[in-house]
């Protein structure tokens, strides 16, 4: 018995041809103050059925009323009825077409035989001409027979231009009226809440990643940029280390007793604080070999310091 009962609410939901996947659940309450829960759960519990009564949700585009129909639809299903959704426009445009190809009232019987029909998003677009004959059979022969639940995106009083037939009109409404609970909503459109919800959780992403961007980049500083006030206090930086050159008098440089200012040049971070003359001399020969000038170790101390103390490469 479970299984034909899942069978055949799976049977009429293909039937109904239901736009969205929507149910009850998952509908905000919370979001949308003007909606009332317990008027909502009575309509799903089927009463008005029962009653061959008929309702209307009339409110702005996106607060809710597609989802809300078409969820207790689906409810109205699992208790046994049948149910049939329809957009208005293509409702109009089914009875043109049957029109057009001198039907056999196939159409007609397909909006009249349901329990419950939904007529949706009236006031969406403008409708062709005789649509308001076509919409007007269709509540003056379900009325009091069975219940239509339709949803409105303009003001009733504006139905007269919708439909171009303000006499149709003005007779649907006669009829609809009479035993339909009207349900008004307002506030904001749940479409816009999910897109700024959506924009938020993307500059939420987006801020992450800039600050993971802005850690690696500080991870992937350079050693000349960490040292940068090392560097404006000592000077140049060597190239093979981020440390700063220790600066060496010549008494460091020739071991014996001296009083002479400091020099301005300094020796890489490999040389020691103390050089022996046999490491000047060492260093002249290579200078020679290379340079092809001959300079003795008086005058690399009297002359261009750098000569001695930078080691050659």
């Amino acid at each position: 018995m479970v299984v034909r009962s899942d069978r055949q609410i799976e049977r009429l939901t293909k039937a109904a041809a239901f736009r969205d996947q929507k149910c009850l659940d998952d509908f905000d309450f919370d979001f949308n103050k003007s909606v009332k829960r317990k008027r909502i759960y009575d309509l799903a519990a089927g009463d008005f059925v029962r009653k061959h009564h008929d309702a209307i949700f009339v409110g702005p585009p996106g607060v809710g009323k597609s989802h809300l129909v078409q969820s207790i639809g689906r409810q109205l299903i699992r208790d046994g009825y049948t149910v049939f959704y329809r957009s208005i426009f293509d409702c109009v445009r089914d009875f043109l077409h049957d029109e057009a190809f001198e039907g056999d009232d196939r159409i007609l019987n397909r909006y009249l035989k349901p329990d419950v029909l939904i007529p949706d998003d009236m006031g969406m677009n403008q409708l062709p001409k005789k649509s308001g004959e076509f919409l007007f059979e269709i509540i003056l022969r379900r009325h009091e027979l069975r219940s239509t639940m339709m949803t409105a995106n303009r003001p009733l009083e504006d139905w007269g231009k919708l439909i171009g037939d303000v006499p149709s009109a003005t007779a649907i409404l006669d009829y609809f009226l009479q035993s339909a609970e009207l349900i008004q909503m307002t506030g904001r459109s749940f479409r816009m809440h999910g897109r700024q919800a959506n924009e938020k959780h993307d500059q939420a992403i987006v801020g992450e990643v800039e600050n993971e961007l802005k850690t690696s980049r500080n991870l992937a500083k350079p050693a000349h940029r960490v040292h940068r006030k090392t560097r404006q206090k000592t000077g140049k930086l060597d190239h093979f280390s981020s440390k700063p050159w220790p600066v060496l008098t010549r008494k460091q440089l020739t071991g014996v007793n001296s009083h002479t200012d400091t020099l301005d040049h300094r020796a890489p971070p490999e040389v020691t604080t103390k050089v022996t003359s046999d490491t000047i001399l060492g260093w002249q020969r290579e200078l020679v070999a290379k340079s092809g000038t001959t300079r003795t170790k008086e005058g690399l101390l009297a002359g261009n310091a750098s000569d001695c103390l930078r080691p050659p490469s």
